[in-house]
Formats: C-alpha cells, structure tokens, sequence
C-alpha cells in the first residue's frame, strides 16, 4: 500500500498533481456517462451559432462574406451581414473549433473544456482551503456539473467559469505574495472572460482587481512591497497578457462588423432585437424590419414577455437564486451549506469570497434572466463555499465518523449523474421540445442522406415555433451538401433555385413540434413524421 500513501501525500502536497487527478476524474465520470447519456447534439440557435464560429476559426478564417442569397438564410444569432458570422464572442467557438481540428469533433472540446475546469476549480481552492477540502471542492464541482448542460450542449459557461478560476485563484495568491506566475494567471483569466462573457466577465474582472488593489496598497503601506516592485511583479506581467487580448478583440470586431469597437453581439442587437437585454432600459426600440414572421414572433412576440420579468423584479430574482443554488449544488451539500451559514460567514478566510459573490450577483441583478452559465466567472466561489460548509459540517463529528459521512454525501451526489442534461436548464419548455426536434432532425437528415447529389431544403413554417428553427448553416454556404433556406413569398424562391441550378430541392413543411412533412418540390405531398 506504500504506492497509495505516495499518492495521497503527492495530491496535498502539490496543487498541480491533485488538479490533474480532479480532471482526470471528471474525464473519466463523462466517458463513463455515454453508456446512458450519449453524445449530445445541437438543438438550441445558440449552440448552431456557436457551431458556426467553429467552423469559421477551424478553416482559418475570423468571418464569412455575405452570402448573396443571404435573406433565405438568417437564422437567429447569427449575422448575414456586413459579414456572414455568429453574434457571440469568439471564445467558445475558438474552443470548439480546437476540438474540431484535434478531435475531429467539437464536443471533444467540450470533454476536455469540463476536465479543465475541474482541475483548475481544485487549483484554485488551494489558495483559499487547505489541500484536502480544495480537492474535495473540485471532485464535488465534478460530480454536479458533469452531464449538466454545460457538458452536454455547445452552449455552457465551461469557458467562462474556466476564465473565472483563473482570476480567484491568482486572487488568493497574489493577495498573500505578488509574483508573476500568479499575475499571468489573473491577466489569462480577464482575456477568458473577457472573450467568452463580456459584461460579467467584466463585472468579475473588476471586483477581483478591486479587492487586489486595495491588497496591494496594504502590503505597500506596511513596507513589505513597493509600488516599484508590485509594477514589475503584478502590473507588467497582467498587462504583456491584456495588450495582446484587446488588440486580438479589436481586430476581430473589426473583421466581422467594420469597427473595432462594435462588437458582433451589439450589431445583432440593433439589427433584429426591439428590447434591451438590461432592466434599467425598459423602453423598446422601434421595430426593426423583418424578413421572416418568426424573426417578428421571436424578438417582438416572444420579446414582449420581457416585460413580464420586469414588472415582477422580486418574484424573477427569487426564482433565479433558486435555479442558481439548485443547478451549482448537489441537496447533501446544500444542506450543509444551510447548516453552517453562521460560521461560514464568520470565517475570516471566506469574508473576501462572500464578498465577492454577492456583488457579483447584484452586479448581475440587471438583467432579466440569469442563466447558470451567465453566472459562470462565480462558479468557483460557489464551489469554494460548498467546499467549505462541507469542511464545518464534518468537523462536528468524530474522525471517523466524519469519513463515514464524507462518503455518504459522495455516494449521494454520484446518485445524481445520470440525469436530463437540460432539467436543469430554464425555461421548461426546453425540455419539452429538445427531444422531438433532435428526433425530426435526425429523420429528415437520414433521409435526405441516402438521396443523392447536392440538396437545397426549403423550409417553411405553418405557425411560428418557439426554439424551433431549422435553418442553420455551415460557414461555407456552397459547398455545403445540404443548404436549408426560408421558403419566401413574391417568386423569392424561384431566385434561389436559379442560383442553384444542380441541387434537388426540397420543400420541409412545419406544423407544430411533433408534425412535419417533406416533399420534392412540385411533387405530391407523403407524409414524412
């Protein structure tokens, strides 16, 4: 047994080691996970946009040009012009993309983005708990967050949260002794965040640095560092990191909009939305123009139950924090955390985290919905209380029993793995249609597979559908096998078909989530679902 206590001296002896075996563990829970829970495929737009900013980095290129049959092809989030490009921020699909060109499979990426994260949420507990209860934090953040939707989607906050570990645990070291190890991690953590979620990434940028200035000043007003010191250590090391990430942005928002300034994600929002994404803006814009009415349903009918959330302000935040605690926190840990609130919040070393959640949370408080993965940059503080409160909960009992008990609550967050990776996920109603869509997908891409030659795929819609577009594209529209495009009134399909003279058209007709149909063009119709 000598090799075992070899192992366990190692794992709290050196941080790197016990982030390597959490990943590693991480890993191994979600490839045992394919046995019940298989390889997710893409079913929200958010996740299609992702994928379409993979593509695009995978084959070399920061955008697309505009297609020049780009009407029949928008789609939700994604923009067809002044470049053809996905509205989100190119972290996550930078990281798809790695998976892509590695793997040959984005969600490879996805795998190894949740072992990461694991590891680098036990590296960061290290500055905060002893070595024991940081490793306990990161197995406990893999058991929750593996087969979450944020491993079985392209659409998580692994990338984000990963950013925000960064920043916490270069927090707690540099709080204790500025060196430059530490401050290039801080400064890799910001260009993450700032890359994959800007505005909360932002808010958790700027609580951190707040918190670490005001460090520093206290280490320099008692003499044990001087500001030429703290330059050379701290703000030179953060800034050889931010320099290059600001440039990188720039350069980015100017290839896809035209400005350096004007990122993707604003241009599409003055293009198609009507309502800010904030609370404090609670005036619509006018009504842009719409090409397809389920652009009109989803950004003006759809849009107009935001008003609903702000009316109701209280009620929406209770309900967030619920989904929130319930999405980060297995019950036996939850209970432990409502068990030990009082001493929590007396223990000097959790004073600055408490701190920092809960005004990262009011920070975030603007906005009308709160997905776990917006709150993302704060998962490992979540983890790193839970760590904690599970730490106090067990000190009430004898070493022995308290082993008896840490197992207990293992056994019983391990219960949990095998669970509807979107259960968790709001709204409901995600879950209702995720199956039949993925289903109908799947149906008409098989048959569409065993036709032969180029494809092109009409589709129109008898009535709008809630999350439910089939028009998505690869980033090379032409040479893609098959096209999908909206069915368009006034011979505007008669253009299409011109413009592709040797793909067999068909025509995809929608009725609701669970009928479909599809048809040659011009041929009878047979009822395909």
């Amino acid at each position: 047994m000598s090799w075992v206590n070899r192992g366990f001296i190692l794992l709290n002896r050196y941080a790197v080691v016990a982030s390597i075996f959490v990943g590693v563990v991480a890993l191994s829970l979600r490839l045992l996970l394919l046995l019940v829970i298989a390889r997710p495929q893409p079913f929200l737009d958010d996740e299609f946009s992702y994928l379409l900013a993979a593509d695009t980095f995978s084959h070399g290129r920061l955008t697309n040009p505009t297609h020049p049959m780009w009407i029949h092809f928008e789609t939700f989030h994604e923009l067809m012009h002044p470049t053809y490009a996905s509205r989100y921020p190119p972290g996550m699909g930078l990281m798809l993309a790695l998976g892509q060109v590695v793997f040959h499979d984005p969600w490879a990426a996805v795998l190894v983005g949740m072992a990461v994260l694991c590891g680098l949420i036990t590296w960061a507990l290290w500055g905060w708990l002893p070595p024991r209860w940081a490793i306990a934090g990161g197995l406990i953040a893999a058991l929750q967050l593996t087969g979450s939707y944020w491993s079985e989607s392209y659409w998580g906050g692994t990338l984000a949260a990963i950013g925000g570990a960064l920043v916490a645990g270069a927090l707690a070291r540099l709080m204790r002794q500025p060196a430059a190890a530490s401050s290039l991690a801080f400064g890799l953590g910001l260009a993450i965040l700032a890359n994959s979620r800007p505005y909360e990434g932002l808010v958790f940028g700027a609580l951190c640095t707040v918190f670490l200035l005001v460090r520093l000043r206290l280490l320099v007003q008692r003499g044990y560092q001087s500001y030429s010191g703290l330059v050379r250590s701290v703000g030179l090391p953060i800034a050889y990191v931010l320099l290059p990430t600001l440039i990188w942005m720039a350069t980015y928002n100017y290839r896809v909009t035209g400005s350096p300034l004007l990122m993707p994600y604003k241009l599409y929002e003055r293009q198609y939305t009507s309502w800010s994404p904030f609370l404090l803006s609670n005036k619509p814009r006018p009504e842009p123009r719409y090409n397809h009415e389920i652009f009109h349903f989803y950004w003006v009918v759809m849009a107009m139950g935001q008003q609903s959330y702000r009316d109701h302000i209280l009620y929406n935040h209770l309900k967030n924090i619920l989904e929130l605690i319930f999405f980060f926190l297995p019950l036996p840990v939850l209970f432990c955390v409502l068990l030990g609130g009082k001493n929590l919040i007396r223990n000097r070393r959790l004073r600055i985290p408490l701190a920092l959640l809960l005004l990262f949370y009011l920070g975030l408080a603007v906005e009308p919905n709160l997905f776990p993965h917006y709150f993302a940059p704060a998962t490992v503080l979540v983890f790193l209380i839970a760590a904690a409160a599970v730490q106090d909960f067990l000190s009430r009992f004898a070493p022995g029993k308290s082993r008896m008990i840490a197992l207990g609550v293992l056994c019983c967050c391990m219960v949990s793995l095998p669970r509807d990776p979107f259960f968790q996920s709001p709204p409901p109603q995600l879950l209702l249609h995720r199956r039949e869509f993925i289903a109908n997908r799947n149906f008409v891409l098989k048959k569409l597979e065993n036709e032969p030659g180029q494809i092109l795929v009409f589709v129109r819609y008898q009535k709008p559908l809630f999350e439910e577009e089939w028009v998505h594209n690869d980033a090379d529209i032409d040479r893609s096998r098959i096209v999908w495009a909206h069915a368009m009134p006034g011979g505007k399909d008669e253009e299409l078909l011109w413009y592709y003279p040797n793909r067999r058209a068909w025509l995809l007709e929608l009725y609701d989530y669970s009928k479909l149909t599809l048809v040659p063009m011009n041929a009878e119709r047979d009822v395909a679902h």
